[in-house]
């Protein structure tokens, strides 16, 4: 067989970088093998679930992590024939200094205290906003998704491309790919909020599953 040029001829770039002099050796998790973290974390609302109810979940992220995929596993919450609440799904900085090991003895993860507890904005310019504002949030892997299935019943949804995170960011530490200039130091956690209702609101569960490479 005689293969002829009538479409595309791709290389991706990993691979040019390899084949072309000077070699350029990718970094672990940008195109080098690597192993993967995993992390993960549960929250409970309950059936006082209503429009703009908040939940602040783990899995907490270092801000140098490479996200490689986000799940998000959801059962109850919403007990109707058709389940209509739905969520943003925005990266929060860590909202530290942590409860500390004793009484009066908080623990610092390392996030600043200027960005505890902030939201990065959706502008991707490492801007800022706050929960109270929560002016144009970054909603980074999801922009008001039903995450629960019809009736109550259990529903595990890849979150990771539903909205502006990309492939190319994949192999972009976190704090890069939100347009920060260079890294803030700290962890990133998950902030929810419920931007549709529940039709019969109900308690229920909402885990985030999180794969990254450090």
């Amino acid at each position: 067989m005689t293969l002829t040029a009538a479409g595309d001829i791709l290389e991706s770039a990993q691979l040019v970088a390899l084949d072309v002099p000077p070699v350029s050796v990718p970094s672990m998790g940008e195109g080098a093998s690597f192993d993967v973290k995993q992390n993960d974390d549960v929250i409970y609302p309950t059936a006082a679930n209503v429009q703009y109810s908040t939940y602040t979940v783990g899995p907490r992220i270092p801000t140098n992590a490479r996200i490689k995929s986000v799940k998000v596993y959801a059962k109850g919450i919403d007990s109707n024939a058709t389940a209509a609440a739905a969520f943003d799904i925005n990266l929060q900085f860590s909202d530290a200094p942590l409860g500390g090991i004793a009484a009066g003895q908080p623990v610092n993860d390392g996030t600043t205290f200027a960005n505890a507890g902030t939201i990065p904005t959706s502008a991707l310019t490492g801007n800022t906003t706050t929960i109270t504002a929560y002016s144009s949030p970054n909603k980074m892997f999801g922009s008001s998704v039903v995450l629960n299935a019809n009736s109550g019943a259990y529903k595990l949804t890849d979150v990771t491309y539903v909205n502006t995170f990309t492939f190319a960011m994949r192999d972009l530490p976190i704090w890069d790919a939100l347009g920060f200039a260079q890294d803030p130091g700290g962890f990133f956690q998950f902030f929810l909020v419920e931007e549709t209702a529940s039709s019969t609101a109900a308690a229920g569960t909402i885990g985030m599953i999180v794969d990254y490479a450090v």
